[in-house]
């Protein structure tokens, strides 16, 4: 069996997306800790004719929000609200003349409207959702479900010991900045032969809201993707990565 594992995101890149595809089993690693300016509660969207930009989901700022397992953290109930009028109108200036703007914001609103305020929760209900739209079969588990509270602090490579023992594995996709965190040395001494995920380089697709002879701007929200290229035209990016 393989397993892929990464935290959480907001409507996280096509490269995530890959991966979860490429797997039997995806653990949403949602016991890690929030990292200020990751990509759990933050993403990029072209902004039409200038560039890339963020936007942010609102959260509750206590003081040590960047010390709490991602599964503890919760979003601003009072600014949601205004966070989903924002983003509706922020989508509809940038992306209302892309081919499937549409059938995009069909999809999606939903997801923008959940009224859920746990952080991650919110989350893992969107990553279960666009995985089932883009007809994704893989299993997706919580690390939260699969761990005590006194585990959510060991190291990663400890982490990984439990999650083959309570999943069953003896292979690893990971993307490729997990090579930041275990090698294939230390992944084999615990009997799992691990991989590495890239993206195809050569990748693109037509962006609307990119100037004529600009280029291409990799590794935005799968937003961008579904607006410009669509359901079925998104399905078939899935396969265009390497393994190494």
């Amino acid at each position: 069996m393989t397993v892929g594992m990464q935290q959480p995101y907001l409507f996280p890149y096509l490269g995530y997306w890959q991966m979860v595809n490429a797997v039997d089993t995806f653990i949403i690693a949602d016991v890690s800790h929030m990292i200020q300016y990751g990509w759990v509660h933050q993403n990029r969207l072209q902004q039409r004719y200038i560039g890339p930009f963020f936007f942010r989901l609102d959260l509750v700022q206590k003081r040590s929000t960047y010390m709490h397992p991602i599964c503890e953290v919760e979003i601003d109930r009072i600014k949601k609200d205004r966070w989903n009028i924002r983003m509706q109108r922020t989508l509809a200036l940038n992306y209302s003349n892309a081919p499937h703007y549409d059938e995009t914001m069909a999809f999606i609103m939903p997801l923008l409207e959940n009224d859920e305020t746990n952080l991650a929760d919110y989350l893992v209900n969107q990553i279960r959702a666009i995985a089932a739209y883009l007809d994704i079969t893989t299993t997706i588990v919580r690390s939260k479900d699969m761990m005590q509270e006194k585990e959510y602090n060991l190291p990663i490579l400890e982490k990984i010991i439990i999650w083959r023992d309570r999943v069953g594995f003896d292979s690893w996709l990971s993307l490729s900045n997990g090579a930041h965190y275990y090698t294939k040395d230390q992944m084999a001494e615990m009997g799992i032969d691990i991989r590495f995920h890239h993206i195809d380089p050569t990748l693109t697709y037509p962006q609307v809201g990119v100037k004529r002879g600009e280029p291409f701007v990799p590794d935005l929200s799968i937003i961008d993707v579904l607006m410009n290229c669509g359901k079925e035209g998104t399905k078939e990016l899935l396969s265009k990565y390497t393994v190494i």
